[in-house]
């Protein structure tokens, strides 16, 4: 589960590209967290959702 105030690398869907961003809100029981981004434009916003993969 991510944490508030960490700093964590995700795709920005809109934009197609890897950035890092700080976690800014979870969901109280953990299904989605949002990221915000810091551009020289001012800062974005965007939601994931966890995903656990199987081997």
């Amino acid at each position: 589960m991510k944490r508030i105030g960490e700093k964590i690398s995700e795709k920005v869907d809109c934009l197609g590209i890897r950035k890092t961003g700080k976690v800014v809100y979870v969901h109280p029981a953990g299904r989605f967290y949002t990221v915000e981004f810091e551009f020289l434009g001012g800062r974005f916003r965007e939601s994931f959702m966890e995903v656990k993969y199987e081997r």
